[in-house]
């Protein structure tokens, strides 16, 4: 949906999904084609098995549920099996902005590591999807690392670690999202220490050691 969207502007996908529903399916079926042959020409030069992908307009804040299910999961499906198919390997994946009505979806599809945005709870996906899927997230990028201080981003990498480290099938502490321009330095120090320090003694499905230094 993402990848249309760059081709044709997304209030006319948007009407699109009611008046010229063949004419996206179309379109949709030509952004899987070419997503893939990009996959295979990065593959053959570099031989990674690495791919990430994002797809913000799939967001549920756009589609809601109803039109993901006709329009955005059957080609997310084709390109996640599409990409492990040429590279042997499932691919990442992050979505903006809320995903939880479709956060059953995903795991049908198999996404093995999803990337989930600031605006859910981590600790809620780690209930659900847990057992089966990779979590990275979710320190706010805005609120917090590009206008909070030095100590709302140590607190939000503590609280993040808090709800998502113990992971069953891992976690990576990240941003819910694209850092900003305009971050302040300070800031991204601020974070590195917080890793260090909070996150030391980190393994799969369990709280890290660090997180007992917190008072």
């Amino acid at each position: 949906i993402s990848c249309a969207a760059a081709i044709r502007p997304i209030e006319h996908i948007l009407r699109d999904m009611r008046n010229n529903p063949e004419g996206l399916h179309r379109l949709l079926q030509l952004c899987v084609d070419k997503s893939l042959d990009w996959v295979r020409f990065f593959h053959k030069e570099t031989g990674s098995r690495n791919i990430g992908m994002a797809d913000p307009v799939t967001t549920t804040d756009i589609l809601g549920r109803k039109y993901f299910l006709e329009y955005s999961k059957p080609y997310l499906e084709k390109l996640i099996n599409g990409i492990e198919e040429i590279t042997g390997s499932k691919p990442g994946v992050h979505i903006c902005g809320t995903t939880k009505p479709i956060w059953g979806d995903l795991m049908d599809m198999g996404v093995k590591a999803f990337s989930i945005d600031n605006c859910e709870s981590i600790a809620e996906a780690k209930e659900v999807m847990g057992q089966q899927v990779f979590l990275s997230g979710n320190v706010s990028p805005v609120d917090v690392m590009r206008n909070g201080t030095i100590d709302d981003v140590i607190n939000a990498v503590i609280k993040c670690l808090d709800d998502g480290s113990d992971n069953p099938c891992g976690h990576l502490l990240s941003t819910g999202c694209q850092i900003p321009i305009g971050t302040p330095k300070e800031n991204f120090d601020a974070y590195v220490y917080a890793v260090r320090k909070y996150g030391q003694g980190a393994r799969i499905g369990c709280k890290p050691k660090g997180l007992e230094l917190v008072k």
